[in-house]
This record gives C-alpha cells, sequence and structure tokens, in this order.
C-alpha cells in the first residue's frame, strides 16, 4: 500500500516533486500542423507558458503572461522573430527577452531586465517537443518513427482528464487491452448486432505472460518489484487500485 507521502510525491509536478524528473525529458506538446491555422497555443506542464509562431516560422515556448500588466500572451502577435502582447504591444523573443516597449523611452538597459520564462523547443517527425529541465538540454531522440523522411504518420491528441501517473500506470496495464478493448469491445458489437472485428488470436494474451513467465526456482531478489531482465518487465506484478482509489489520487493546481 503507497503511503500518503508517496503518493504526494509521485503524482504532484511542482518543485521538489516528481515534476523535477519529469521536466528533465523532452515532452511533445503539440503537432505541428495545429500551429498552422493559429500562432499561439496554451501548454500546460507545470506551469501555463504559450507555445507561439514568430513571423519568420520559428516556434517558440514562454511564460503565458506579459510582465507589464498581466495580459494574456495566448492572444499575442507574431512580429519579427517574437511575440507582441496585445494589450501595450511589448515584444518577446523566443528566449522570453522584452525586445521593444512602444511609448516607453528608449532605454535598452531596462528592456534586458525585464524577461519572462522561456524553454527550449524543436521540432521533429511532425510534433513539437519542449524541454523544461536544467540546461543544457540533452540531444532530442531521433527515434526512427520520427526521424525517417517518406513516413505515413498520423498524429492524435487527446485531452484525458486525470493525472500523469493514472494515465502511465493505464499505458502500462497489459491485461485491461484484453478485456476492455478485445473481450468488451467485442461484446459491445455483439450487443448491438454486429460482428466482432478485434482479432481473437489476441484475446489468450494474459495468458501467454503467464506462462512464459512462470515463477523460477532460484532465488529472487528481496526487493518488492525489482525488475530480474528486460524480458521479464512485463510479467511484474504492480497491485492493482479499485476504480474509487484511482479517481481520489491528488491532483496538483500545477498539473500539467
Amino acid at each position: 500500500m503507497m503511503t500518503p507521502e508517496d503518493n504526494e510525491l509521485l503524482t504532484r509536478v511542482g518543485p521538489g516533486t516528481m515534476g523535477e524528473l519529469l521536466r528533465r525529458y523532452w515532452h511533445p506538446i503539440a503537432a505541428s500542423d495545429e500551429m498552422t491555422p493559429r500562432p499561439t497555443m496554451a501548454v500546460r506542464l507545470g506551469e501555463s507558458l504559450v507555445l507561439f509562431r514568430d513571423a519568420l516560422g520559428n516556434f517558440g515556448l514562454i511564460g503565458d503572461r506579459c510582465p507589464h500588466r498581466h495580459a494574456s500572451l495566448l492572444f499575442g502577435m507574431p512580429d519579427g522573430d517574437g511575440l507582441r502582447c496585445a494589450y501595450h504591444g511589448w515584444r518577446f523573443d523566443r528566449a522570453g527577452q522584452c525586445t521593444d516597449m512602444p511609448g516607453e523611452p528608449p532605454r535598452a538597459a531596462e528592456k534586458r531586465r525585464v524577461s519572462i520564462a522561456s524553454y527550449p523547443v524543436e521540432e521533429l517527425g511532425g510534433l513539437i517537443f519542449a524541454y523544461l529541465g536544467p540546461g543544457p538540454a540533452p540531444r532530442l531522440p531521433r527515434w526512427g518513427l520520427l526521424a525517417e523522411s517518406g513516413l505515413p504518420r498520423d498524429i492524435v491528441t487527446i485531452d484525458v482528464p486525470c493525472n500523469w501517473l493514472q494515465i502511465m500506470e493505464n499505458s502500462i496495464d497489459r491485461l485491461h487491452f484484453e478485456w476492455l478493448h478485445i473481450r468488451f469491445h467485442n461484446f459491445a458489437l455483439a450487443q448491438s448486432g454486429q460482428e466482432r472485428r478485434a482479432d481473437p488470436s489476441h484475446e489468450i494474451a494474459s495468458q501467454r505472460l503467464a506462462e512464459r513467465h512462470q515463477p523460477s526456482t532460484r532465488s529472487a531478489p528481496s526487493v518488492p518489484g525489482a525488475f530480474l531482465s528486460e524480458s521479464a518487465f512485463q510479467a511484474v506484478r504492480v497491485p492493482r487500485r479499485s476504480a474509487s482509489q484511482h479517481t481520489s489520487l491528488p491532483k496538483s493546481p500545477s498539473q500539467p
């Protein structure tokens, strides 16, 4: 059973929590095509940010509020290599530096002191990735599916109203694929008078998995849940929570 303290540590994404680790990885934050009809997009990764495309076609990720009057930069206007605030026209470049203050005395030194949060972004394989960790940013992995040219790609996004840990725990839950996406899917089709469409050969996946990873007669590590090898990764048993426990996981006000 997870302690309340461990629960807080794993589900929160602010400073001093699991968020410190998550920020050290590149995260896909948008599809490139999503930025074609509009120049800005709201991004939530433990803090409120704005992804924008400047007039030169480059992407930037900066804080979502202009420090002048806290107007939302989601309504910003691309101008040159930056984004102008819609309220007074202050312009910020991709590094978050204010580069122009219309109506203000031309004090270059003062402009250099005005800046907002900014993070590196990179486009690869039709996706836009962001890195929010300490610098220097690691190289964005060039996985074949993303780096190979000429490949047909379908990019689908969905907003799931839950804590990040809930959705990731569900992603590695192989048993639910058999029961929800195959058995229940076929059941629902039968109820509506349609033919089964899910591949029945996958229905015994959990049984094959169990047979493949029978308990060894050799001594196992004393650490609960220790990974014996890569091939045994999927065989590690994780205590399952009830539905009520899943929905009661605390959500941070700064949840991405």
